[in-house]
């Protein structure tokens, strides 16, 4: 490859190979420590094809020290996978402190630069979604400054790692028209309740419900508006969700962890869909291995 040389810093492309990566990580005597599932999540997009050249460079400083790219180059490891990356070497160690502090560009950035409405909504719920997928637990109560929670969606990891950027981009543009349903339904259902429950966790669970228990979203749009006050309803069941709802978004005492959110959820949803009546809502160690039930005819598709 063709090098270019300024004022000492040289900088040309190189095919960096598992083997090539071991060598360099030789070099980082002088990093912060490695996080896995940053490195887990690069090796997943580049197993899938998701790693795109971007001129993002591996940098050694001017005595061959690792500034920066050892996540990068773990990864290369990890995966098995050979990439053509930029790289730069002779610079000032004193650079590395300006390294990777800019504002990060996350996967609603890039939607939003490429005219998909609703950006932010949909990366946040497809990244949950991928979580339901793998079994993750994706809510969160997030405490506001009066005191009370809004139940927000949170990209878990997935089997030890992160929902990359480019996972999350994929995915939407595999189904553009179904994601864009979808954040119309969640962000009508989020403004209708007053939040009760964000946009992105309710578009999470409607993803997967409907992706993967083949549920008609109209369906879910239904039962979402039972259990979030929207329309009144006479289901107990459903009403003993909308209260602890309710309680968590307006007592400071009170609280939720994410996963008893969703096993609430799931646990009303498939009382819902079978027509059962519950008299109390009680979370019991087993109801947090339960899955939401699959589609069994019961509404046409």
């Amino acid at each position: 490859m063709n090098e270019i040389n300024y004022n000492g810093t040289t900088i040309r492309v190189e095919t960096i190979t598992p083997q090539l990566a071991e060598i360099y990580l030789g070099k980082n005597t002088h990093n912060r420590n490695i996080r896995k599932p940053v490195v887990a999540k690069y090796a997943n997009d580049m197993k899938n094809g998701f790693w795109n050249f971007d001129g993002a460079p591996i940098r050694f400083a001017d005595d061959g020290t690792l500034l920066d790219g050892q996540h990068r180059l773990h990864a290369i490891i990890k995966s098995n996978i050979a990439l053509d990356l930029l790289v730069v070497r002779g610079l000032k160690k004193e650079t590395q402190a300006t390294m990777d502090i800019g504002s990060v560009r996350q996967a609603g950035h890039f939607l939003q630069i490429n005219g998909v409405k609703n950006a932010s909504c949909i990366a946040c719920f497809i990244r949950g979604y991928i979580g339901l997928q793998n079994g993750s637990s994706i809510f969160y109560a997030d405490s506001k400054i009066d005191g009370s929670k809004v139940i927000n969606a949170r990209g878990a990891s997935v089997k030890n790692r992160t929902v990359s950027t480019m996972e999350i981009i994929d995915k939407y543009y595999t189904n553009p028209s179904l994601y864009n349903e979808i954040a119309t339904f969640s962000r009508s259902l989020c403004k209708k309740s007053h939040s009760l429950i964000q946009a992105g966790a309710i578009g999470s669970i409607i993803c997967y419900l409907h992706i993967n228990k083949k549920y008609d979203i109209l369906y879910l749009n239904a039962f979402f508006s039972e259990i979030l006050g929207i329309s009144n309803t006479t289901n107990s069941t459903c009403r003993l969700l909308y209260d602890r709802l309710m309680k968590l978004k307006t007592c400071k005492n009170f609280n939720m962890e994410g996963v008893e959110i969703l096993a609430s959820i799931a646990k009303v949803f498939n009382c819902y869909v079978e027509g059962k009546e519950l008299k109390h809502l009680k979370i019991s160690e087993n109801d947090y291995d339960v899955d939401f039930k699959m589609f069994e005819n019961k509404i046409s598709m």
